[in-house]
């Protein structure tokens, strides 16, 4: 196992159905009403500070783990599990985040990325950035405020090298759009 072997599932149940796996890969249609069973595990050899954040369709971004005061870390071989239901708060695009990076001392926390929802009206998935224009919400949040370079995938520095990679951890995105019962 690699220092950040991570895994995440997320599954779907419509009332009265089993639930199904959805793919990171694609966007789901999710209704109203809907399950949502999410589990994380760690089956990397050390610990590792997950966190799982909720983007909405109006770009609320709510941390769903770990509650305040909460501790994040998730020690080797271990599993968190969590239950949802799907409300009907924002219809559109939304985007479910697991960030997990190694522990190093003092727990990782990105709870400072939440904000209200921003009312605004999304028309299409339009970026002037280049190669990121098709890229989610989410993905343009992390290119920006982390400053990732997604052609060389490591972090910029300003006027400083590193001689090793830096261990940024990983995230996982799980897109789908809400739609009314």
């Amino acid at each position: 196992a690699s220092e950040t072997e991570v895994e995440v599932t997320v599954e779907r149940a419509a009332a009265g159905q089993n639930y199904s796996r959805l793919s990171g890969l694609e966007v789901t249609k999710l209704k109203v009403g809907d399950s949502l069973r999410v589990r994380v595990y760690n089956h990397s050899r050390g610990d590792q500070d997950v966190s799982i954040l909720y983007k909405d369709a109006q770009y609320g971004i709510s941390q769903l783990y770990p509650r305040r005061g909460e501790a994040n870390r998730l020690f080797p071989s271990k599993r968190l599990e969590f239950e949802f239901e799907v409300s009907g708060d924002t219809l559109g695009l939304e985007n479910f985040i697991v960030l997990s990076a190694p522990s190093r001392g003092v727990a990782s926390d990105f709870s400072f990325l939440e904000q209200p929802p921003l009312s605004v009206s999304v028309r299409g998935n339009m970026c002037i950035m280049g190669d990121l224009i098709n890229a989610s919400a989410a993905e343009l949040l992390f290119a920006n405020s982390c400053s990732v370079n997604t052609e060389i995938r490591g972090a910029l520095t300003r006027g400083l090298s590193s001689k090793a990679k830096p261990n940024l951890g990983a995230m996982q995105v799980f897109n789908w759009t809400i739609e009314e019962s």
